[in-house]
């Protein structure tokens, strides 16, 4: 009795989650636009590099998204261990794509919080 309530328990976080990333994803994606138009079309600056760095740095956080809508990993930390799983096979695809794109989600993870430091770096010295 006491797995099957666990499991029901469960059942629902997992749903829960899958609404938050589709509505963290909805609403990246029309963030990420308007951000893009406004930059390509109205933005004149003299700081050609960093509006490069901004679209960039856009551009993944919607790569970020995107992926974390299709495979809705699973996160699990347990003293100084870290994991990250799926359940889901996005598109009906094998375990292996799965894996992949799992694979993908970490690298694109790991390149938006490396441009999140240098975004704060950069800030900091324009501060000082």
């Amino acid at each position: 009795m006491l797995a099957n309530t666990t499991t029901i328990v469960f059942s629902k976080w997992l749903t829960l989650s899958k609404v938050i990333t589709s509505v963290g994803f909805f609403s990246t994606t029309i963030s990420v636009t308007t951000f893009l138009i406004l930059s390509f079309f109205f933005v004149r600056t003299n700081y050609e590099n960093y509006k490069r760095y901004m679209v960039v740095f856009s551009l993944l956080g919607f790569g970020l998204a995107t992926i974390e809508a299709a495979v809705n990993p699973v996160f699990h930390s347990y003293n100084v261990g870290f994991v990250m799983f799926s359940l889901a096979h996005p598109f009906s695809a094998s375990t292996e794509v799965a894996f992949t794109l799992l694979l993908f989600y970490t690298g694109f993870y790991a390149a938006t919080i490396s441009f999140l430091t240098a975004q704060f770096f950069y800030r900091f010295l324009a501060i000082v």
